[in-house]
């Protein structure tokens, strides 16, 4: 079906098989199934741009020539789309094929995303009356499930992707780690002995060669994926000719990495210039506003890295990063992994008794276990035993 099929409405009452079949486009919402529905090697490898992409085509197309009074708004087609997936999903379900049901629970939370956010863009009802109100309070709830389901899809593709999840995981250990190590590092002459609590430049001394080894090959992996996946690129785009496609790729991959810093640079700042106007009359200290700071950076700079549209820089080059931060952390340091495990390990722990690093720890415990939830629901959702 390579422009547009559309079952909506239709009652198949016999087994029903699109086997090999390609969906470019298509309508199956409220369509009932009564026996099976064999979907295997169905091409519908949609990703969330394209289905975008495709939803505003179908828009587009539909609009046409129409007068205003008769025309469908996008959120609507988003809704057709959405019970065109729940449709599938539920008809699988039924088969017992939870694995291939998860992909199309996926393409659902997509379009939900999408009529979120058109809804968002809807302008607001002028308060007349208390309908009017609970309208406007309604549209505030469905931008924060606009957001959630935005993280989710993010962080694991909605629970079907767990290399990404755990590619996730790893980033944000790291990110604590580093934290953790400059806030030391930064006050090494208010805690005593900071060398001895955190002995990593003399491990990088006693190891410097087989850590630049190891960076080195880190690196030329990380560049040889890239250029492969960037050949890919060129082959699928038909943009192999043109001779400075490799440069102006790499020059917006960083510039889109250089957007997602400034912005997680710019949320504490906000947090930091409202803590300096009203601190005062609140009776919040110096160390407040510090505090306030570090930890709206760690927190915004980790969801920035997760958002970020930078494939090269803001994900292979950080992640590669991340990953030797993690394993000498786990070999040499793994109470900085996680403060309990020091306390398990009966390790010296005063170094976490600094307020900001309190609070740190605090956000750090809550987005590890949000991280780890979707990590064992990912892991359950694309595993072929029986949960």
């Amino acid at each position: 079906f390579y422009n547009y099929a559309s079952f909506k409405k239709s009652h198949f009452e016999k087994n029903v098989t699109f086997y090999n079949s390609t969906f470019k486009g298509l309508d199956f919402s409220q369509a009932i199934f009564n026996e099976n529905l064999n979907i295997v090697n169905t091409k519908l490898n949609f990703t969330f741009s394209n289905l975008e992409e495709k939803i505003e085509q179908e828009y587009e197309e539909f609009n046409k020539n129409k007068k205003e009074e008769d025309q469908k708004s996008l959120d609507k087609f988003a809704n057709d789309f959405r019970d065109s997936f729940r449709t599938f999903k539920s008809a699988l379900i039924k088969d017992n094929n939870a694995l291939d049901a998860s992909n199309f629970h996926k393409y659902e939370l997509y379009c939900k995303e999408i009529e979120l956010k058109q809804n968002w863009d809807k302008k607001g009802e002028n308060v007349k009356n208390t309908t009017d109100l609970e309208k406007n309070v309604s549209r505030i709830r469905d931008f924060m499930d606009f957001l959630l389901l935005g993280f989710y899809r993010k962080l694991c593709d909605h629970h079907t992707d767990f290399l990404k999840v755990f590619n996730n995981l790893i980033l944000l250990i790291a990110l604590y780690a580093l934290f953790v190590f400059g806030f030391t590092w930064l006050h090494d002459d208010k805690l005593e002995d900071t060398r001895a609590i955190l002995t990593l430049f003399g491990f990088f001394d006693k190891f410097r060669l087989y850590f630049d080894i190891i960076s080195t090959i880190f690196v030329v992996f990380g560049c040889g994926f890239f250029v492969c996946k960037l050949d890919s690129y060129e082959k699928k785009n038909n943009v192999s000719k043109k001779q400075n496609i490799n440069f102006i790729y790499i020059i917006g991959d960083f510039l889109n990495l250089i957007k997602s810093l400034l912005f997680a640079s710019f949320i504490p700042c906000v947090f930091y210039g409202l803590f300096s106007l009203f601190g005062f009359f609140l009776n919040l200290g110096k160390d407040f506003g510090y505090s306030l700071l570090i930890n709206t950076l760690f927190v915004s700079l980790y969801i920035c890295l997760v958002y970020t549209k930078s494939l090269f820089f803001g994900r292979y080059v950080v992640l590669i990063f991340s990953y030797i931060v993690f394993i000498i952390m786990l070999i040499k340091q793994p109470n900085v992994i996680h403060p309990l495990i020091g306390k398990i390990a009966n390790e010296s722990d005063k170094f976490f008794n600094y307020p900001s690093l309190i609070v740190l720890n605090i956000l750090y415990t809550i987005l590890l276990a949000l991280v780890l939830f979707s990590l064992q629901k990912t892991a359950r959702k694309n595993s072929i035993v029986p949960s």
